[in-house]
């Protein structure tokens, strides 16, 4: 017979390093903004490393269950990609709540719906850099037709994949290749509103 546990339980303790609690408290002291898109590019890289962790722990441990959160990350890491090219449109901005008076929309979970939103000249962008990393001529149409072969949604179908019946596939190849095409898209932006004017 198992245990009975008691309502009442320990609280969770978290122990944060003395050098990781420096780098947390030095966070919001920096006078230098940020363009709103460049933190969401830092955030993508965040859950593309979390993904990355997960993957090798699962490789190592041999533990199948593990595959659900790594997407999840993977697949909230092209969200943030995308929200993160959605936001170039105005790489002055160094406020979130200043977006949405420019009309620029970061809400939403849908990939096809949040591309839809980037300016065209960087949807031509992330197709050439897809179709140069896959080997694959991919137009701007095809590249949106890639996110939705990975689900168009899966942040959210990934993340309550528990309450889905029966099994759920997603091609990591496709996955990894739209993050690094993405990502090489965010750069590029990041490198152009980075530049001196001339």
């Amino acid at each position: 017979m198992a245990p009975e546990h008691s309502r009442e339980s320990s609280p969770i303790v978290v122990t944060i390093p003395p050098d990781v609690q420096a780098q947390l408290d030095q966070l919001g002291s920096d006078p230098a903004r940020r363009p709103v898109f460049a933190i969401l590019y830092d955030f993508a890289g965040s859950y593309s490393s979390g993904a990355d962790a997960i993957l090798a722990h699962m490789s190592l441990e041999k533990k199948q269950h593990l595959a659900a959160p790594a997407i999840m990350c993977g697949a909230f890491t092209i969200e943030l990609l995308l929200k993160a090219l959605v936001a170039a449109a105005q790489p002055h901005i160094t406020l979130y709540a200043e977006l949405e008076p420019l009309g620029v929309n970061l809400q939403g979970h849908q990939y096809s719906v949040l591309y839809d939103r980037i300016n065209q000249t960087i949807q031509q962008s992330i197709a050439a850099v897809f179709s140069r990393r896959t080997g694959r001529a991919t137009s701007p149409d095809a590249f949106r037709d890639r996110l939705i072969e990975l689900g168009d949604k899966p942040f959210v179908n990934w993340r309550y994949v528990y309450e889905r019946d029966g099994w759920h596939y997603i091609d990591f190849k496709l996955l990894g290749s739209v993050i690094d095409s993405l990502r090489e898209a965010v750069e590029s932006e990041i490198s152009l509103a980075t530049q001196p004017p001339q």
